[in-house]
């Protein structure tokens, strides 16, 4: 505490990752390769085996958190923080072929401002952020023209705002109610290319010279909606000291999402329910 209005927060914490990952793959001989089914079923296994692999990878970083907070009142608070996240390396092998990948880092770097705040005699409590997040070496499934590998895909970006909020009326009836508007985009991501690809972006074909592949920048985070919200209504009625009626009442909307990028058809459309 530099004052009892002001205050410094902040935290940082060093990590080291040493990852060593093998990998080999066997056929049961009932199901050999190019042979029959023992079961009769006439399929087949089209499939080779591959021997051991191994891999290892080693990196160390820091993640940490720094910031200020102001109270203008006892009951209302101004805060600030910058952070940065990190996610360590790794290795993966893939299912089809085996296929080594060393997984660089990821890192996030996050900047945060907002209020937190209790007034008319603390039955109102209102909150509200803004926020921006920028991922580097974000670490995801990319199409390398024969098989999904984890890789790192360039990364992405979100930024948008916050705000929950509270109403005591009485004893008996509460309000609550919270908006997020968070917009998402990929800054670098190539990976497989739709069938119906979106208008606005273009397939390409791979260094193989068969795979579709697609540039995926600007495409926003798969399963995330750029409107959320929530509102709801609580009654609590004591019936005797022992007893009390509890009954609440909510709702929920969120805004089209899409689950596929550059896909002209893989998305649901927003929607509310209680």
């Amino acid at each position: 505490h530099v004052s009892e209005q002001f205050s410094l927060i902040g935290g940082v914490r060093y990590q080291y990752d040493w990852v060593k990952a093998s990998y080999f793959s066997i056929i049961d001989p009932a199901f050999a390769p190019a042979s029959p089914a023992a079961d009769g079923s006439g399929f087949v296994t089209p499939y080779t085996p591959t021997s051991l692999q191994t891999g290892s990878t080693r990196k160390g970083s820091w993640s940490g958190r720094g910031g200020a907070e102001f109270k203008i009142t006892p009951d209302v608070m101004l805060f600030g923080t910058i952070a940065r996240g990190y996610l360590g390396p790794t290795v993966t092998f893939t299912g089809l072929t085996g296929l080594r990948t060393a997984v660089k880092p990821q890192t996030v770097r996050d900047i945060t401002v907002g209020i937190k705040s209790q007034i008319f005699d603390k039955a109102v409590t209102f909150n509200a952020n803004l926020f921006y997040d920028k991922y580097k070496n974000l670490q995801t499934s990319v199409f390398n023209g024969v098989e999904f590998v984890t890789e790192n895909a360039g990364g992405f970006t979100a930024k948008g705002f916050e705000i929950d909020a509270a109403w005591r009326v009485s004893p008996v009836l509460s309000f609550s109610g919270g908006f997020t508007y968070s917009d998402t985009k990929f800054t670098d991501y190539v990976t497989a290319c739709p069938e119906d690809v979106k208008a606005g972006y273009a397939c390409f074909l791979a260094a193989d010279g068969v795979t579709s592949l697609v540039q995926a920048r600007g495409e926003p985070l798969s399963g995330a909606p750029k409107y959320s919200a929530t509102l709801g209504a609580d009654v609590k009625l004591p019936i005797n000291d022992n007893l009390q009626f509890d009954t609440s009442a909510n709702i929920y909307y969120r805004s089209r999402v899409q689950y596929a990028v550059a896909n002209a058809y893989a998305y649901q459309n927003g929607y509310g329910k209680p």
